[in-house]
């Protein structure tokens, strides 16, 4: 099995301190943000909902487009101002300056049984950011980031189990600082250059076979 994996662009950005403020993210809340495609298969729906129980000094970071994204912002529309905020798709190099001035990152999937196989790219990008985790999916992506403690993991479109693991970071800095060591370790070990290599052996090894 060869995996995505993660590259330079958000191992590096993992190395920066970058401002807050010049990215547009409030300094005064603890920022939660998904980066991605705002579709079925994300389940975001929780993500929202939960940003409604989470109080006036948090906030949902919402970067990306797609087909749910007018349905995400009309429920988002009934929250108090401020709760969830929506950007634009940007170019990679940004948006994983965005990911690292956050205060944590979110990696979900709706909860569809044939989603539990699927193990989503951005799952080693999250990691390499050098934030804590949060995995609202089950299955595949859950079994990996487990093998290495890489990760806050919760059931799928769970909105209290959101709201919960918010508040185990919030509350335990060593929480958070040993999850994001544990995500790095495991977005290291995850390379997009080294599936390639790998897959290129493997071709190699089957053409001399036949």
């Amino acid at each position: 099995m060869l995996y995505n994996g993660t590259g330079p662009t958000y191992l590096d950005a993992g190395r920066t301190d970058p401002d807050r403020k010049s990215l547009g993210i409030p300094v005064d809340r603890f920022v939660l943000t998904y980066a991605g495609n705002l579709g079925i298969a994300q389940g975001l729906e929780a993500a929202v909902e939960a940003a409604g129980s989470l109080g006036d000094d948090f906030q949902l970071f919402l970067l990306g487009d797609g087909p749910r994204r007018p349905a995400l912002q009309e429920m988002a529309d009934r929250l108090p101002a401020g709760r969830v905020q929506f950007r634009d798709l940007v170019p990679p190099e940004e948006a994983a300056r965005i990911m690292r001035a956050s205060d944590a990152l979110l990696v979900p999937l709706a909860k569809d049984p044939e989603l539990r196989a699927y193990v989503p790219s951005k799952l080693f990008d999250a990691c390499a950011i050098g934030r804590p985790v949060i995995v609202a999916t089950g299955g595949e992506p859950e079994r990996l980031v487990s093998q290495y403690e890489a990760a806050i993991c919760v059931p799928p479109e769970d909105s209290d189990a959101l709201v919960e693991a918010v508040g185990r970071l919030r509350s335990d800095p060593k929480l958070t600082e040993r999850l994001s060591g544990q995500a790095l370790v495991f977005a290291s070990e995850h390379l997009r250059d080294r599936g390639v290599d790998q897959l290129e052996e493997i071709l190699s090894a089957a053409l001399a076979a036949g």
